[in-house]
């Protein structure tokens, strides 16, 4: 992918499924992405994503750190969407959260691309840092 990113090749649909994270081809995959393409990407790690026993692999690949049940695959989808819009940003682009299924061994997200540099300075008013009380479960914004 990042041969055709030196080429100017574009495309309008990339799928990123391979035995593991996706994390180390989305920075190419959106950089060969056409305007409002379409990004669909699995992540198998998770026992990275969900176990709060890896924080700290879950910080230095993610940024993100796990929290516990009962709203698990909730938090690992925002945490991905966090770092797929972060990897846009740094290009110009935004993305557009489209459908995101989950199970306990695998999530899938698939996400619309556009060149936006002036949505792009907007993208920091989607993140936001949850508080998690650690008894009760109580959280905040």
């Amino acid at each position: 992918m990042q041969r055709y990113g030196h080429e100017k090749t574009v495309f309008d649909v990339v799928d990123l499924d391979p035995n593991g994270s996706s994390l180390a081809y989305i920075d190419s995959a959106l950089g060969c992405l056409s305007n409002d393409g379409l990004l669909a990407a699995t992540f198998t790690d998770m026992n990275v994503l969900c176990d709060p026993a890896a924080l700290g692999l879950c910080f230095s690949k993610y940024s993100s750190a796990p929290l516990s049940e009962p709203y698990i695959l909730e938090n690992v989808t925002r945490m991905l969407l966090y770092t797929i819009n972060t990897l846009a940003t740094r290009q110009g682009k935004t993305i557009e959260p489209l459908l995101a299924l989950t199970t306990d061994n695998f999530i899938r997200v698939f996400v619309k691309v556009s060149k936006s540099q002036a949505d792009c300075l907007l993208a920091i008013s989607n993140y936001s840092l949850i508080y998690q009380c650690t008894t009760c479960h109580a959280h905040w914004l």
